[in-house]
């Protein structure tokens, strides 16, 4: 038989095959979403923050970064500098916060009883003296500080 007799004998099959291929596509795309990967061409701004302590503080975790109640980013990295707790937040959705300026504060704050911690963000006030950081490394908290060395 020749392959057009064969194509049309088995053109269903074949276009079963195809649908079921682009399902599992889309529900890969889906299921990896939901997972927190970041694709290679998103960068997260990265924001040093110090906290006298990170008790419950885990990256990775899926610990989040809100600003105004909202979810702008989460938790990508923990240290301890000299007995201060360097907390590194990757903000993913940068459109939702606006400007972070020299003078915005962190707080961490439980999000349930068994500490599950967030970082609330509050992103500051433009002064004279606080221009907005153009480089988004600066450290952010109550007292001020460079960002560290990593």
């Amino acid at each position: 038989m020749s392959l057009a007799i064969q194509l049309r004998r088995h053109l269903h099959w074949i276009l079963v095959m195809v649908a079921m291929f682009a399902l599992a596509s889309v529900v890969a795309v889906y299921i990896t979403r939901q997972e927190r990967l970041r694709w290679p061409w998103e960068h997260p701004t990265q924001i040093w923050a110090e906290f006298s302590e990170a008790q419950a503080i885990t990256p990775g975790q899926g610990q989040t970064v809100d600003e105004a109640g909202v979810s702008v980013g989460e938790i990508g990295q923990v240290k301890l500098d000299n007995g201060i707790a360097l907390v590194r937040l990757d903000i993913t959705k940068k459109k939702d916060v606006g400007p972070i300026y020299q003078n915005a504060t962190a707080l961490l704050r439980p999000k349930t009883g068994l500490k599950d911690m967030s970082v609330a963000l509050d992103p500051g006030i433009r002064t004279r003296r606080s221009p907005e950081t153009a480089s988004y490394t600066t450290a952010v908290a109550s007292r001020s500080r460079t960002p560290p060395r990593t």
